[in-house]
């Protein structure tokens, strides 16, 4: 009797052995994706994280440039059967191997940035374990622009520029300052002041955008949005976000935000609440300040706050794909009397019908319409 017992418990145990060996090649299936979409597998009930996988290459916070061939080396010291073994890049599945490799090679694509290298491996006894290394990826250098003025304009020297737009004949304005904020509506041909709608004086007022009929101001330190009604520019509503405000613009779709970092944030404009964002570099690295914004046929212009450099940034990869030097459209004359760090360049509009930019500064006396070489 105890032998028969003792063959069925033998039985019984490999039959479940068996189970639970197709359990776990089930559920992870042997997949390669070129930088296709895909997740790391789940942790199974019961599993744990153990220590065992290291990537060997590359090494934290290593650069590269896009379209570059990335070797990635990893080791496995955990003293159990590997079942398989999934190599993650920017959170997508690149390849599941099975057959013990430890060396693959990935052409980086054109997501700009900070990506993470993951590497997670699955043993046969139900625990897995888990290496990250972050990388930066930089584009190529951006194409320099040149431009001509075609016209020069007045501009209003109290009107601390933050954002700016140009809409079916007219400019609109946003400035800041506490105490003196406001939505303005101006006379590109004059300068003149069409309607102006002051702001509280607790309000620094900062990037505007219209979209739906609506028109969005933010305000710097308040984290508040305020809405607007784009035909009577009557107050309607507002909205409130957890960070700085700077810049802002539309595809026409969504709204993108800038913080002064260099991260650029879309936005639903239903209820303003962060979509995804969008990681800005250039190929020396990280592009900060980014102040007031543009959005022009699938790039957005921003400047730089403090400088006299505008980016065109790829909204596809976060690329800075061109700049312009604007250093020499203010005459020596007409920047006497201006303040060195606060009266900067700051504002950039579009007419898409003439192809026409306007740009001008916080407290300039001159606005200028310039074709930019693209």
């Amino acid at each position: 009797m105890s032998g028969v017992w003792s063959s069925r418990s033998v039985v019984v145990t490999l039959v479940s052995l068996v189970v639970s060996l197709m359990a776990c090649a089930g559920g992870k299936k042997s997949t390669e994706s070129a930088g296709g979409e895909g997740a790391s597998a789940p942790l199974s009930s019961g599993s744990r994280l153990v220590s065992g996988v290291k990537i060997e290459s590359p090494k934290r916070n290593t650069t590269i440039s896009t379209g570059k061939t990335l070797r990635v080396e990893w080791s496995d010291s955990y003293a159990q059967r590997t079942d398989s073994l999934q190599l993650i890049y920017d959170n997508r599945l690149v390849k599941t191997f099975t057959l013990g490799d430890s060396l693959y090679d990935i052409v980086v694509d054109k997501g700009v940035g900070v990506r993470n290298v993951k590497v997670q491996a699955f043993y046969a006894d139900g625990n897995t374990s888990v290496a990250v290394v972050p990388i930066t990826v930089l584009p190529d250098a951006p194409k320099r622009l040149t431009y001509k003025v075609l016209a020069t304009r007045k501009h209003d020297k109290g009107s601390f520029t933050q954002g700016l737009y140009y809409k079916d004949g007219f400019l609109y304005e946003g400035t800041g300052q506490y105490g003196s904020s406001a939505l303005m509506k101006v006379e590109p041909s004059t300068g003149k002041i069409v309607t102006s709608i002051a702001l509280k004086d607790s309000y620094f007022g900062e990037g505007i955008a219209e979209l739906g009929g609506e028109v969005f101001q933010l305000t710097w330190m308040n984290g508040l949005c305020l809405v607007y009604d784009a035909k009577t520019m009557s107050y309607s509503k507002e909205y409130a976000y957890g960070s700085q405000g700077w810049g802002l613009t539309t595809d026409g779709k969504e709204l993108i935000m800038s913080d002064g970092s260099n991260k650029l944030t879309i936005l639903d404009p239903r209820n303003f609440q962060p979509l995804r964002q969008i990681q800005v570099y250039d190929n020396q690295g990280a592009v900060e300040q980014l102040n007031e914004l543009e959005y022009v046929d699938g790039l957005v212009w921003a400047n730089v706050w403090q400088s006299d450099r505008i980016v065109a940034i790829s909204m596809e990869s976060g690329a800075v794909v061109a700049d312009l030097d604007l250093s020499k459209l203010l005459s020596d004359a007409d920047r006497r009397g201006l303040d060195t760090i606060d009266h900067v360049l700051n504002g950039i509009a579009w007419d898409k019908e003439r192809n026409v930019f306007f740009v001008t500064g916080k407290c300039w006396p001159k606005l200028f319409e310039i074709h930019i070489n693209r």
